[in-house]
């Protein structure tokens, strides 16, 4: 059933005689673990899907899945995964580390530790060949009503909260992933896209409805949604200077395959 809107969508596509397979390459399809494998391969030779969301449990189980539709496609794959605290977001065998709240109380003459912390994480799944990491979270946890973000925000201070969420993007970046910072335009009250100081090369809009943009449809569905993040300041932020003596780590790219 997760996957039958999907084919609707890539089959009205069709019918209006757009070319499905470059249709299929704008959008991330989620795989849950080796039952979804051949709903994921129909989706590669039909559609030309090559962006793959992995939400597995298992590090065995993620290895067998991206090896087997790796072998199967006839291009690339682009692997994604949730990783705010590490793998082990997903892999029950993996080790949790601190979430963001944790972070969050952090003085700012400790503030490096968030990016070392997004160095480790990212040079883990790099090596898994997982290329990005779908954090951090800069939501604003100025709602107490809602129960989404809670421990996966840095904070209610928005100031801070883009202060150390960039920390986070630098050093999963350094690591050898693509950050993708979340979920615009916020879970709390607020979002920090006006201050973050940084300019990410990926922002995910959240499935959201945020009744100043539109009372009925949630803000991925809306193209002033998605165009508004655009707003964001230009000007990147220097990583911090320990982090110059890191050495980039990259991502496994040789078949895209986990090691």
């Amino acid at each position: 059933m997760r996957y039958f809107f999907l084919f609707l969508f890539f089959l009205q596509a069709s019918l209006l005689a757009c070319d499905s397979k470059q249709i299929g390459k704008v959008f991330m399809i989620p795989c849950f673990g080796k039952k979804d494998v051949p709903v994921v391969k129909t989706l590669i030779d039909v559609y030309g899907v090559d962006n793959i969301l992995l939400s597995i449990k298992s590090t065995s189980e993620l290895k067998e899945v991206m090896q087997e539709l790796s072998q199967h496609a006839p291009f690339p794959l682009f692997y994604a995964m949730d990783a705010e605290i590490g793998l082990a977001q997903r892999l029950k065998d993996e080790i949790r580390l601190p979430r963001a709240l944790t972070l969050g109380a952090l003085p700012r003459s400790c503030e490096e530790l968030i990016f070392d912390l997004g160095y480790v994480i990212a040079g883990r799944g790099a090596a898994m060949g997982i290329h990005m990491n779908l954090a951090p979270v800069l939501d604003v946890n100025s709602n107490p009503n809602n129960p989404v973000i809670g421990v996966r925000s840095f904070g209610d201070d928005s100031a801070q909260v883009a202060r150390k969420g960039v920390l986070m993007m630098q050093g999963i970046e350094a690591g050898g992933q693509m950050a993708c910072i979340k979920h615009f335009p916020g879970h709390g009250n607020g979002f920090v896209s006006t201050v973050i100081g940084a300019t990410p090369l990926w922002v995910l809009v959240g499935f959201i409805r945020i009744c100043s943009i539109s009372a009925s449809s949630p803000a991925s569905c809306l193209r002033t949604a998605c165009e508004s993040r655009s707003t964001a300041p230009q000007t990147p932020n220097k990583p911090p200077d320990h982090a110059l003596n890191k050495a980039p780590q990259s991502p496994t790219t040789a078949g895209l395959s986990p090691g």
